[in-house]
């Protein structure tokens, strides 16, 4: 996991650890979040869910055995050399319609092979042999389509001052 989505994801199950009154202070909440992460407690615990939500017992162990695969699954590299500075998400998030990885209506059917995976975060050095993300998609031209419109989606210069994940609890 991206190193960045890493401490993100850690803050927020922390904040949410005190805020559900499961754990006094913050520190104390990222020693519990820690522990169940390097335990594997975690994993056997979403494991537990996808199974009671009817999903298959070894979906762990096995998950490429139930999830669909693209016909295409390529990088996407930056053209130049920098930090990603920000990222037009909403933007982003439209190419899932576009690759029908999404819909925006009740009636259209989704692929769920297809996708975005690995994306660069805020922060993250990028160059040409740098993948901003992988998409995965039907065909080569649905590729081409998503491809084409990514680097527009994410500014890349100097370094950014990252703030914190979370600033205040109000």
């Amino acid at each position: 996991m991206n190193k960045r989505l890493d401490e993100v994801t850690k803050a927020l199950c922390a904040q949410a650890l005190v805020c559900t009154k499961l754990a006094k202070n913050r520190a104390e909440a990222m020693k519990k979040v820690e522990k169940v992460l390097s335990s594997g407690e975690a994993l056997e615990k979403f494991q537990q869910m996808v199974h009671m939500l009817g999903g298959p017992a070894d979906f762990i162990q096995n998950p490429m055995t139930y999830m669909p695969a693209a016909r295409v699954v390529k990088p996407v590299f930056a053209t130049q050399k920098g930090y990603v500075r920000s990222m037009k998400t909403r933007d982003i998030g439209l190419l899932l319609v576009e690759l029908k990885g999404a819909r925006t209506h009740p009636s259209q059917t989704v692929n769920h092979a297809t996708g975005l995976t690995d994306f660069c975060q805020i922060g993250d050095m990028v160059d040409e042999n740098t993948p901003l993300c992988f998409v995965h998609a039907a065909n080569e031209a649905d590729f081409e389509n998503v491809a084409s419109k990514i680097e527009s989606f994410i500014e890349i210069g100097e370094k950014p001052d990252v703030a914190p994940v979370i600033q205040d609890a109000i």
